[in-house]
């Protein structure tokens, strides 16, 4: 009796264990499958796989939880990426170094970092596929239980709410969940975190409190050195600028009541005041001076001080008995406000000013902000601007970084019409905390102990430090130099505030252009009969085995067309061109552009270019530019595939940048097709369950797993995407004795970076036929 009871106990307790097992992997299901034991193919739509990544995300939250520690444990233990990686194609940084993300002060408590950078904990941005009509995105929107808010702007980007995550949620784990979820619904072409912004308040090591508009006339006051300004005196000779310039500050707003700002504000003049009727019908009530994009209104009032802090050093009224003068006298300031009173806004806010700002007639943007990722929607809107004609000036940031290496946006973004600021001091010396660049910061301007205006009140004045204040003083060079002649184009402004610029040593080899911007030799200059000569890369990185495109842009002030431009790739002869034929983008611009076939030899690290152009009666000039090359992993091919052997074996020391995908290589999971693939091979030492697992790896993995002798006759044995944790992979699979597996490790759209991971197979127990299930003894 006692023996029949413990054996009904056994019994009921393995029932039970089967019970939970069952439950637990409902839970935590995971999306790997093993297709070996399937007879035919699966097939799974776009919108069913959107439904069903936001399904199983809130399902894995339990799973999530309990694995919280040990993951925390392993980033923290994982060195930052040299690049930021990215759920999709468009939300990866270009760049070989990490974004500038470092803040000056605490960020909100409600942010959620994504890959180490903060954004918005449920906000997120897509773009609509071209042609897609507005029933085929709302239904997307729908299935995956996500929320547009507002209308797709002229970019086709929308902001988009995802649905609130459960209470022990991975905040992360959600968002970039919801992001793919997005992405794979089949609508939207690309999607990316609202990052967070901010503006680029003071350094706490400001040091400098002496001095009175010395960016304006720098006599060597205070221990400055004389003529270390911006040149005002002379411009104003020549211009004092033209009420028919807008300047839009795209900052925290503006006191547009403020005594030295009230009569330099633009007014909206198919908006009635005070009506509480959206005139215009442009989204916004009452938005006579301005909008604000953090309240949804039309109000730009300045509850921070920084927007106003910019405003005035732009423009300032003169010679009204007030202590201020700004670098124009003549001008319109619009306010655009995206940045809360505590200094932080988002990408979302960001785009719709600078949107705002360039359907409303701004011709100048003055951004003293900065923060977050690459972001594919702030760089359209951006892009957009540029197509109408509209100058983007922006800080260069507040770190004291390279950011050649470290990238800041938006300053960093690789548009002709943005122009990136570095801050001096009085003496000309770089700013200690300044961000530098040799090819990504422009040029300097005044930035150490600036006065100005702040909205305290309609008198107040305060002195700040930063590119904060700096890139105000070059929108304001801007402005004087567009009234003074109003048929430059927007590369001719830019080609002027740069090849116009005083040298200074702190800049040079710092800067693109070596000095800092000096309104008097902007407008008073024309050519001087010496070229200047300035060589971009199209990637930066080179990649080995690929082409690229460099370009020469040759000036004497404005534009050199008809020069001849000649160069070599460390010995190589370069063909240069500006006819507008690819890879030259634009005919008679006076940028020279010419294809770079990159070796694919392994041991060539760096390529040096020397490039030297001539003109007609004008001085010849050299210049060089040297670029790291980087080259497809040894495991790019699947002919040359790593091998791995063992029960347990590690995948250590692995990567997947520069990788290509080959003719007729499979997609490894579902419709994505192969794009950074790499190749291992693995034979079966025994027969069993084999666990491959990229827990470790920094980038967002797809994992495929197959048997097979050649490329175009290979068979699918498992495949998985997100099963692995934060974005890795995982799949379980049967193998065989003495069987040849191979296996394909890519990134999701396109991610690339470091590949961790281990592959362990454990024996697999024959039935022992000759005992019975419930005979226990």
């Amino acid at each position: 009796m006692k023996k029949s009871v413990i054996r009904f106990v056994f019994i009921a307790g393995l029932l039970g264990v089967g019970v939970a097992g069952n439950w637990q992997g409902k839970v935590a299901q995971q999306q790997s499958e093993n297709e070996a034991s399937h007879s035919g193919p699966q097939h799974s739509s776009a919108e069913a796989r959107a439904a069903r990544l936001m399904a199983e995300a809130r399902k894995a939250q339990t799973a999530i939880s309990f694995h919280t520690a040990e993951q925390a444990a392993i980033q923290t233990a994982e060195a930052m990426p040299t690049s930021l990686k990215a759920v999709g194609m468009a939300w990866r940084t270009p760049s070989s170094g990490a974004a500038q993300f470092t803040f000056d002060r605490p960020i909100p408590k409600e942010a959620v970092r994504v890959r180490g950078v903060p954004a918005h904990p449920r906000r997120v941005l897509v773009r609509i596929k071209p042609g897609a009509q507005a029933n085929e995105w709302q239904r997307a929107l729908k299935e995956t239980d996500t929320t547009a808010i507002g209308v797709p702007n002229a970019g086709g980007w929308l902001a988009v709410d995802l649905p609130e995550a459960d209470g022990d949620a991975d905040a992360e784990s959600h968002l970039l969940t919801g992001i793919k979820a997005l992405q794979g619904s089949g609508a939207f072409a690309s999607a990316e975190p609202d990052y967070l912004l901010s503006a680029n308040a003071p350094p706490s090591d400001e040091g400098f409190t002496q001095g009175w508009l010395w960016g304006l006339r720098n006599t060597g006051q205070d221990g400055g050195t004389a003529d270390i300004d911006v040149g005002a005196l002379a411009a104003w000779e020549q211009t004092t600028g033209s009420t028919d310039i807008i300047v839009a500050v795209i900052d925290t707003g503006i006191r547009y009541t403020h005594q030295d700002l009230a009569g330099q504000m633009w007014i909206n003049e198919d908006e009635i005041a005070g009506n509480g009727v959206d005139d215009d019908n442009d989204g916004y009530i009452d938005n006579v001076y301005g909008i604000d994009a953090v309240n949804g209104d039309g109000d730009p009032m300045d509850d921070n001080n920084h927007g106003t802090h910019c405003a005035g050093t732009i423009g300032a009224r003169a010679n009204d008995g007030n202590p201020h003068v700004g670098v124009a006298w003549q001008v319109r300031l619009m306010g655009c406000k995206f940045l809360s009173g505590d200094g932080w806004g988002y990408t979302s806010g960001a785009v719709e000013c600078v949107d705002f700002a360039v359907r409303n007639g701004a011709k100048i943007l003055s951004n003293s902000w900065g923060g977050g990722g690459f972001s594919q929607s702030l760089y359209d809107a951006i892009s957009r601007a540029q197509d109408a004609g509209v100058l983007f000036v922006a800080a260069a940031g507040n770190s004291g970084t390279n950011t050649d290496y470290s990238p800041h946006y938006p300053s960093g973004y690789d548009l002709d019409n943005v122009v990136s600021v570095a801050a001096i001091d009085r003496r000309g010396d770089l700013a200690s905390w300044s961000n530098y660049g040799a090819s990504t910061v422009d040029l300097g301007a005044p930035g150490v102990d600036i006065f100005s205006c702040v909205a305290d009140s309609d008198e107040s004045y305060t002195r700040y430090s930063g590119t904060s204040m700096a890139t105000p003083h070059v929108a304001g060079v801007a402005a004087l130099l567009m009234a003074h002649d109003d048929q430059l184009s927007l590369s001719d402004v830019k080609a002027r505030l740069l090849n116009t610029s005083r040298f200074a040593d702190s800049l040079t080899g710092r800067t693109v252009s070596g000095g800092f911007a000096h309104a008097g030799d902007a407008i008073g200059s024309g050519p001087d009969d010496e070229l200047e000569l300035v060589l971009t890369i199209s990637e930066d990185p080179l990649r080995g085995g690929r082409t690229a495109a460099l370009m020469a842009a040759v000036s004497d002030i404005a534009p050199v067309t008809g020069a001849v431009v000649a160069g070599d790739a460390d010995g190589t002869p370069l063909q240069f061109a500006d006819d507008g034929v690819a890879p030259d983008a634009t005919a008679n611009d006076g940028t020279y552009t010419a294809t770079v076939d990159v070796t694919d030899d392994a041991s060539v690290e760096e390529v040096l270019f020397t490039v030297t152009a001539t003109a007609s009666d004008k001085a010849p000039i050299t210049a060089t530019l040297t670029v790291p090359v980087i080259h497809p992993p040894l495991n790019d091919s699947f002919a040359d595939r790593a091998e791995l052997s063992g029960r347990r074996a590690n995948l250590i020391g692995f990567h997947n940048r520069a990788a290509t995908a080959e003719d007729n290589e499979p997609n490894h999971y579902y419709w994505l097709p192969a794009q950074r693939s790499v190749w291992f091979t693995y034979r079966a030492p025994r027969s069993g369950r084999a666990d491959l697992w990229l827990r470790g790896s920094d980038f967002d993995t797809v994992l495929a797993v197959y048997h097979g002798h050649s490329l175009d006759r290979l068979r699918r044995v498992a495949r998985d995407d997100d099963s692995g944790g934060r974005l890795t992979s995982r799949a379980r699979f049967w193998v065989r004795r003495g069987r040849v597996y191979h296996f394909a490790v890519d990134g999701y759209n396109g991610a690339e970076g470091e590949i961790n991971g281990r592959l362990v197979v454990r024996k697999h127990k024959p039935f022992n036929r000759s005992k019975r299930w419930w005979d226990w003894r």
